[in-house]
């Protein structure tokens, strides 16, 4: 009898330590799990926080691209395609149904795919948007942003603009913020949310008079 009771009572202590063993894999595999977005959050740069950018802190925020195989993130390839694959015509620009369009701060486009992008933005899930401004003579600038879940990531596009000097250059911000100043609502890419909106206005015009470099960048600007 004795002997019986000794079975079951080893019986009992190897499942018990069966299910901590599973247990503690199980709690390891979720630690693992978290470490792995941890580490992916420490493995991006850490991005200048203040309104203006040194010469050094600007090549981690701006950089000019030639082509695609010069782009940082596997990401962009697509972008850098779908831009070299668009009609120079504006009109083409214009029936893009993903696209917002603003001529001369004028927004002549609705805003939802912009709506759709901050609704993303708040459940921190990807994204993207194309943004094209009009020049007086009506050639088109372009913006591609994506938004991975926690950064915003874009190109800006001034190929298309014959009067200046065609460049195309890849940016990365933490916040789209939002301002109403006069009669304008901006939106703005920044890397930080501890300055007021007339902080920022401030520093933008600051830029237009100066040879100070702006650490933001400027998707949307247009007139109420």
């Amino acid at each position: 009898m004795r002997s019986f009771i000794l079975i079951i009572l080893m019986v009992l202590l190897f499942a018990l330590a069966g299910c901590q063993v599973l247990e503690n894999a199980s709690s390891g595999a979720k630690s693992s799990k978290m470490m792995t977005k941890e580490e992916e959050k420490l493995n991006k740069p850490v991005l200048p926080d203040g309104l203006f950018l040194s010469e050094d802190e600007k090549a981690l925020v701006f950089r000019e691209v030639e082509d695609s195989s010069q782009l940082s993130s596997s990401d962009y390839h697509d972008m850098c395609e779908y831009l070299s694959g668009l009609d120079d015509e504006a009109l083409d620009l214009i029936n893009q149904e993903d696209a917002i369009l603003i001529d001369q701060g004028v927004l002549i486009s609705d805003l939802d795919p912009l709506d759709d992008l901050l609704m993303k933005v708040r459940q921190n899930q990807r994204n993207s948007l194309s943004v094209v401004n009009l020049t007086i003579q009506g050639h088109p600038v372009i913006d591609l942003l994506l938004f991975d879940g926690i950064r915003f990531y874009g190109i800006h596009d001034t190929t298309r603009d014959p009067y200046v000097i065609g460049k195309r250059f890849e940016y990365e911000f933490l916040f789209l913020k939002k301002i109403k100043t006069g009669d304008e609502i901006i939106y703005l890419l920044i890397n930080s949310e501890d300055y007021s909106d007339q902080e920022i206005v401030d520093a933008l015009d600051s830029v237009e008079t100066s040879e100070k470099v702006f650490n933001g960048h400027v998707l949307l600007r247009y007139q109420r």
